[in-house]
């Protein structure tokens, strides 16, 4: 990528480094803790930065092992409702010209705050595109630093001489910030120290943060198409799922666009023997987003050269087979592949099922959150989406009770019933129900915590025996 190609990329915008702290790792978890600095992009200067810590939710059903790692009590001052918290994030992620993230933010606090968002009626997506704004991530950038320009930063190892990828091992390794991990201002400054050791690379750092452009990442797609035959489309893509033994990156093959999923591109891996079956093939599909991970490499001498010869081998082998007539039926069906469809989601969980608002269910929603008590009921009542007003419920349950109509509190108070009873998510996974989560806390109890977490622990048992009286739950 040119330097004055980049430079356009950045020119007015603002990187905004966040870290979360959460209840625990399903959609159906909330954020208890936010911190984040704006950095000039250009310069990585601080601009800024903010810290929000989060109360609990009336129905939030608490992980013992979250909060051992996290110690982030029930109650505690200066803290706001969830409602209060996550408008002020997603004020703060869709601020114009803003490019969030921070390290594994992809990996899972993006997704934790679409499901926020999207909980609390507000745009979950708008933060990926609208106003000039964008996201990026830290970690995919660490594994192409490992592999291409190792020098920029000390490495930590694992027990087996492998390297560790976790912020808090390249903190301690590197000594950039004192203080707890998992307390979110401390990752958020720790990880704006990573991000200007690897600047100092600067034409590295400016070629990989433009993957993150959605129209330069396609571009950089676009010329895998150009390169000559045998070798249209195929490339090298370094991400950490590929694992230390590959040294994160395998050589694939672009096949083709999504057929249902028109942000994506369908690629296959070259390293692995090809079964021309419909199951051998899907093993080897990889769905990638424009402006996400992973990278994509041209599959030159430059970047080819680190490949085991045998792998190479492989690779011409397979593209062999590829080139006949006969797969190009097996070819549309991995780019026609679709997550199994499940019978029951809970409706805090169906982001990915229900697709984007209209305008005027999203015009809904801003009213909704702009409107007095009394103009609420009425709000309620004019809604033409069951989903909607369900969603709408449940908020007001969640942070404001008193303002639910009184005719539709025995509704808001069953869906709220369903949801710690039943609630299953998008995969398939059910959330943690208060069985479970007594036995954890019990289990945890008898491990004789320090009296901080001790406290801790018993607050949550509290906490759930109020709730199982609130929606009398034997």
């Amino acid at each position: 990528m040119a330097l004055a190609t980049f430079m356009e990329l950045i020119l007015d915008k603002t990187l905004l480094v966040y870290d979360l702290e959460t209840s625990g790792l399903t959609p159906f978890d909330q954020v208890l803790e936010y911190a984040a600095i704006r950095l000039n992009a250009h310069t990585l200067e601080e601009i800024d930065r903010e810290h929000i810590q989060v109360a609990w939710r009336r129905d939030m059903i608490p992980s013992a092992d979250a909060f051992l790692v996290h110690q982030i009590p029930l109650h505690g001052r200066s803290r706001v409702s969830e409602a209060q918290g996550i408008v002020s994030i997603h004020q703060s992620l869709n601020a114009q010209n803003t490019i969030s993230g921070g390290y594994n933010t992809l990996g899972f606090d993006d997704e934790m705050l679409r499901f926020s968002f999207y909980r609390n009626l507000l745009t979950p997506y708008t933060h990926q595109y609208a106003n000039g704004c964008g996201r990026f991530d830290l970690l995919p950038i660490v594994v192409f630093y490992y592999l291409y320009a190792p020098d920029v930063i000390k490495w930590p190892k694992k027990d087996d001489g492998r390297p560790s990828f976790k912020l808090e091992d390249l903190n301690r390794e590197n000594n950039w910030v004192q203080g707890r991990a998992h307390e979110a201002m401390v990752d958020v400054e720790a990880t704006v120290a990573l991000a200007k050791h690897l600047r100092l690379n600067l034409p590295m750092w400016q070629y990989l943060m433009g993957y993150y452009d959605r129209v330069e990442d396609q571009k950089r797609l676009g010329a895998l198409m150009q390169q000559p035959e045998p070798y249209k489309g195929v490339g090298i893509m370094v991400s950490l799922r590929f694992g230390y033994a590959q040294e994160y990156q395998a050589p694939v093959i672009n096949i083709g666009a999504h057929h249902l999923y028109k942000n994506q591109s369908v690629f296959l891996r070259l390293d692995q023997q090809i079964d021309l079956s419909e199951q051998g093939l899907e093993k080897l599909v990889i769905k990638k987003k424009a402006g996400e991970p992973g990278f994509v490499l041209p599959y030159s001498d430059k970047y080819s050269a680190r490949l085991p010869g045998h792998i190479k081998e492989l690779v011409e082998e397979n593209l062999k087979t590829l080139s006949s007539e006969d797969v190009q039926t097996l070819l549309q069906h991995c780019r026609h592949l679709a997550p199994e469809q499940r019978e029951y989601v809970d409706l805090d969980a169906r982001l990915y099922l229900q697709g984007f608002l209209s305008k005027e269910e999203q015009s809904w929603c801003e009213q909704f959150h702009l409107a007095q008590e009394n103009a609420k009921s009425e709000l309620l009542n004019s809604v033409t989406s069951d989903s909607l007003k369900e969603q709408a419920l449940r908020f007001l349950w969640r942070t404001q009770p008193e303002q639910i109509p009184h005719e539709l509190e025995d509704q808001a108070v069953s869906s709220i019933k369903k949801f710690v009873c039943s609630a299953k998510d998008f995969r398939g996974n059910p959330f943690l129900r208060i069985s479970e989560a007594r036995i954890k806390l019990d289990e945890a109890l008898k491990n004789s915590p320090p009296e901080h977490l001790k406290a801790g622990l018993e607050q949550m048992h509290a906490h759930l025996d109020q709730l199982q009286e609130e929606l009398s739950l034997a």
